[in-house]
């Protein structure tokens, strides 16, 4: 065996010691300050770049390690350009099926859920077909079976959130089913709950609350337990659990407003916001503000969901702008109707204006076509009936696929396009409240 020259020597400890630093720092992740850092990303990032390249002389099963975790910090205070690198490296190392990839297609899947994260959903959609196919082939010729229909499950997670983005409540149902099936092969329970959730969350965007309300309680029930899971913890998993459990709550809250069940509704915000002071999260809590905003409206007070609706607009823009931000365009329609509904009309078409112009396929869809239907009631209000029209056929257009309830009354402003009756904002109101 060739003797380690000294300077060899020299690269496997730095890398060794960037390693044990990097790891550090994810352990905690979100107490550092972004000037911290700031200060270490360069010298992480070169020194991965030159084991990668093979400059300096290290474990290659140790690379991804490394990789996985600068990826995930450069990504977490939004040095985007680095993390870029570091993932689309990585996923060509496991296209080309490098011997050091162990599970290139869950290497794959990580770096197709940075992408659709920084709205890239083309590429991100390519990285899971190739996981797809390297999955399909591994499952006909390996016994390790339950691990591949694992990563299948999260694969078709993945492949349900893109569809769910981009406003097909079909592929989005039909994918979830799947994942649940790859999931309950696995007997991977925590999986299939997270899977249920979403199908839950499904419903009520579709109209269906009060079957979402039965089936987000159950999951709920059962996500709570499985934060307890000695099977879970030992997989290292409790804190997704508990990430899930807060979703949950989340979603049923939502649930319960489109149910109309206000009390529900109330109790489960109030346990939400104390979720949010334990572990704060910038997206939770704008998540959080603006259920909360629709449950005021459902409670007929638009001042205070006037407030709350602003302080989930802030927490957006604290977190990024509202054009890389999923669901923005629901915060910025609640404000729009809020303001029309206290009288502020050139405000609300500003922000209904606002809301259409957002990017689509960041789960955008049924927000905007609810926008659309604000301008086309403010247009039709001040007589403007061939405007009105307009802006209803826009809406009809963004929800071909997805949002039954908001299609159902577009499609009723589009019958009453000539009459001065018709469906007014306070039906408007209605159903932004109960249609998710």
């Amino acid at each position: 065996m060739a003797k380690e020259s000294p300077q060899a020597r020299l690269h496997s400890g730095l890398f060794d010691f960037y390693l044990k630093k990097l790891d550090a720092a994810v352990a905690v992740l979100h107490q550092q300050k972004t000037e911290s850092v700031a200060k270490r990303i360069d010298m992480w990032e070169s020194t991965w770049n030159n084991a990668y390249d093979r400059v300096f002389d290290v474990r290659r099963e140790d690379l991804l390690t490394y990789g996985t975790l600068l990826g995930r910090i450069a990504e977490t205070y939004s040095f985007h350009p680095v993390a870029e690198e570091v993932f689309d490296r990585l996923a060509e190392s496991a296209i080309n099926r490098e011997h050091w990839i162990s599970h290139p297609a869950s290497v794959l899947i990580t770096a197709g859920e940075f992408n659709r994260r920084r709205a890239n959903l083309d590429l991100a959609e390519k990285r899971y077909q190739e996981a797809a196919r390297i999955l399909e082939d591994d499952l006909a010729t390996t016994e390790c079976r339950q691990r591949i229909h694992g990563d299948l499950g999260r694969l078709f997670y993945e492949l349900a959130y893109l569809h769910r983005l981009r406003g097909n409540a079909g592929a989005t149902r039909s994918t979830l089913e799947r994942s649940e099936a790859e999931c309950e092969l696995a007997e991977d329970e925590l999986g299939t709950q997270i899977a249920r959730s979403v199908l839950a969350v499904v419903s009520y965007e579709e109209g269906l609350a009060g079957s979402s309300v039965t089936e987000l309680k159950a999951c709920l029930s059962r996500l709570e337990q499985l934060v307890d899971d000695p099977g879970v913890k030992r997989a290292g998993r409790d804190g997704l659990a508990r990430r899930w459990v807060v979703n949950a709550r989340t979603h049923l809250g939502q649930a319960y407003v489109a149910a109309g069940d206000n009390v529900s509704a109330r109790r489960m915000i109030g346990r939400r916001h104390a979720d949010e002071e334990k572990e704060p999260s910038v997206t939770g809590l704008a998540t959080a503000l603006r259920v909360e905003a629709q449950l005021y409206l459902a409670e007929g007070h638009p001042d205070l969901a006037q407030d709350a609706i602003s302080a989930s607009w802030n927490a957006i823009e604290q977190q990024g702008d509202l054009l890389s931000a999923e669901l923005a365009a629901a915060t910025v329609t609640i404000a729009g109707l809020t303001n029309a509904l206290m009288g502020s009309r050139d405000s609300a078409l500003s922000c209904f204006k606002q809301a259409c112009g957002l990017p689509p396929d960041l789960h955008n869809r049924r927000a905007q076509g609810l926008a659309w239907a604000g301008r086309a009631i403010l247009a039709r209000e001040g007589g403007d009936h061939p405007t009105s029209l307009a802006a209803v056929r826009e809406g009809l257009a963004v929800v071909q696929l997805c949002g039954a309830p908001v299609r159902a009354f577009l499609l009723e402003l589009l019958r009453n396009s000539y009459s001065t009756g018709g469906p007014n904002l306070n039906d408007l109101k209605v159903v932004v409240c109960r249609s998710g």
